[in-house]
């Protein structure tokens, strides 16, 4: 289950603006990523299928430490909802209407840094969501939405509290 994930760390000092950690700075919980953070995990999914987002929902929140805070169907939704929503984690899909995820991924990365997976059905997606700044790619057709117990989705939970920093 989840063979075909691809990570990497969040590198701070190619994020264009970057600021350090001091009090106030609304960037510094999630670049902390999750340290000392008790709540859920708080997700935002972007995805232009709602079948698809539905049923991711349903398979995060089947664990009660995560909780979906928004979904969106359009990149240019995600980018606007995560200064709002503040998510400890983004899922992004790469084929959306309008801008695409990878544009979007660069885009979240440089005003809001959030660890940001990516879910594509596009195989070969993995090395340019990383380029992009992504901490993570995931092929869509290893997420078993119908199975919300399953070692597939159980394993995709797992990979999002360790992205969150909260494994």
């Amino acid at each position: 289950p989840c063979s075909t994930v691809v990570s990497r760390s969040i590198n701070p000092e190619r994020i264009t603006g970057f600021q350090p950690l001091r009090p106030g700075n609304p960037t510094a919980r999630r670049l902390t990523c999750g340290v000392g953070d008790t709540g859920p995990i708080r997700v935002l999914v972007c995805d232009d299928s709602p079948t698809f987002a539905a049923g991711l929902r349903r398979l995060l929140e089947h664990e009660p430490e995560i909780e979906v805070v928004g979904v969106r169907g359009s990149a240019e939704e995600a980018i606007a909802a995560v200064p709002e929503l503040a998510p400890d984690l983004v899922t992004m899909d790469v084929e959306l209407p309008g801008m695409n995820g990878l544009d979007a991924v660069e885009r979240i990365m440089r005003e809001h840094p959030v660890p940001i997976l990516v879910l594509s059905s596009r195989t070969t997606v993995a090395e340019a969501a990383l380029a992009a700044g992504a901490v993570a790619a995931l092929a869509k057709d290893e997420v078993a939405l119908r199975e919300p117990d399953g070692d597939a989705a159980t394993a995709l939970r797992r990979r999002l509290r360790t992205l969150a920093g909260r494994a």
